[in-house]
């Protein structure tokens, strides 16, 4: 059980470090975060593509802190709908920089809110209805902290449909296309 509470404490800090960076001016440091945290190049590099912002930064940062300069925060535990939001924005990245070939899924309107971004991801394709993310990210569960359960099984649902997306593969390939739960796909 220790070990359980540790791992799932763990990726929460990593989902946060991912999901609340705030984008700031070149050169500028976060308050929190020091240039030489190991996190800070990754979390730049997030901010940068525009998959994370900071507490402060967004409307759809929650729980923003009372500070006048967004703060990157990253002990807060992440809550579905804020990794909904990174996901879909991942996702959103992805489609901006496949050039060839083009995604199968069409073009996404921004979400104006974190259940909002659950439903698209759902309509979408890139997470499944009966997921436990899906079903506990409702009005009240979905500003709770997400558990490693629900995020490594929301990241796979979510990478694998971005993989099918944007990776051709001929139907004569006869490759299985592992997904996650075990199931395969033949091309």
């Amino acid at each position: 059980m220790k070990r359980t509470t540790l791992f799932a404490a763990t990726v929460a800090a990593v989902c946060a470090v991912t999901i609340s960076a705030p984008a700031f001016a070149q050169g500028s440091a976060f308050p929190d975060v020091p240039a030489n945290h190991w996190a800070a190049s990754s979390v730049s590099a997030l901010v940068k593509a525009g998959i994370v912002n900071g507490y402060g930064a967004s409307p759809l940062a929650i729980g923003a802190p009372d500070k006048k300069k967004p703060a990157y925060d990253g002990n807060k535990p992440v809550t579905r709908y804020e990794l909904a939001v990174t996901l879909y924005r991942f996702v959103q990245h992805m489609d901006k920089v496949a050039k060839q070939p083009k995604s199968k899924t069409g073009a996404m309107v921004t979400p104006k809110t974190g259940a909002d971004a659950v439903k698209q991801l759902v309509a979408r394709g890139y997470l499944p209805a009966n997921s436990p993310f899906v079903k506990n990210a409702t009005a009240a569960g979905g500003i709770k902290p997400v558990t490693a359960d629900e995020f490594a099984r929301a990241l796979g649902d979510v990478l694998t449909k971005v993989q099918e997306t944007r990776t051709p593969v001929s139907k004569d390939s006869g490759l299985d296309i592992e997904r996650p739960g075990g199931d395969t796909h033949t091309h």
